[in-house]
């Protein structure tokens, strides 16, 4: 699903969890240090002073592909974008594979062919203007254009800028800022791409797995379930089943 600035795009997991929670898991993974959203936010200051455009762009590609679209291809080079003039890209899939996606109904399915743009600049207006003309200019049809930024955008100007880009181009232009990754990470299950992509400190990435009751319960009966399976049975030879 995407999750948009405004957040008025519902979280159709934690409904389902809420509605049917004995399907599913009840553990929690707990981290010894947590990583607090002061912390993140200097994190991704940093991106900008430290000139780290990789990290980001590779931590916005995994978190996109985990709530956005599953299809995402990364452009190749040290810095991604360069002479292709884009971050990413999605590319076709069929039909049976896209139905099986967690994803919401706005995800790049079909032939669809989406483009994304990443950038760390604090100037993101001039920014998302010139990734927005050059991919235009591709002449390669995409039908939408992604776009995320590792700085606060508010509402009104991003709102702005996305129908004047989109009526300019006749093509949807969405812009994604800080505020976007911050709530992927804390609150959309992305905590894991934080820590491994944008270079944490390993004290943030210790943790252990708290099981909860009913994922004990399932255990010991999958356990006792295995158990009866590879139970010796009188005058059968299964010693091959091993091997």
């Amino acid at each position: 699903m995407i999750i948009s600035n405004d957040e008025r795009v519902k979280n159709y997991f934690a409904f389902y969890r809420k509605r049917r929670s004995e399907n599913f898991s009840d553990s929690e993974i707990v981290y010894e240090i947590p990583l607090t959203e002061q912390l993140f936010d200097q994190q991704m200051e940093l991106l900008s002073t430290k000139k780290l455009q990789s990290q980001f762009e590779n931590f916005i590609i995994a978190t996109a592909e985990r709530l956005i679209t599953p299809n995402i291809k990364p452009q190749t080079g040290p810095d991604g974008g360069g002479d292709g003039k884009i971050d990413a890209e999605t590319y076709e899939v069929s039909d049976d594979v896209s139905s099986r996606w967690y994803v919401g109904a706005d995800a790049a399915v079909g032939k669809e062919q989406w483009a994304i743009a990443v950038s760390c600049k604090r100037q993101w207006k001039s920014k998302v203007e010139s990734d927005v003309a050059k991919i235009i200019g591709t002449g390669r049809g995409y039908s939408k254009v992604l776009f995320f930024s590792n700085q606060y955008i508010k509402a009104s100007a991003r709102i702005e800028v996305e129908q004047e880009l989109s009526s300019r181009y006749k093509i949807p232009v969405s812009i994604f800022d800080r505020l976007w990754c911050q709530h992927a990470v804390f609150q959309h299950g992305c905590m894991d791409i934080a820590l491994k992509e944008l270079a944490f400190s390993d004290e943030y990435k210790k943790k252990h797995v708290s099981v909860g009751p009913n994922d004990k319960r399932r255990q010991e009966r999958l356990d006792a379930l295995e158990k009866a399976i590879v139970r010796p049975v009188d005058g059968l030879d299964t010693g091959y089943v091993d091997e």
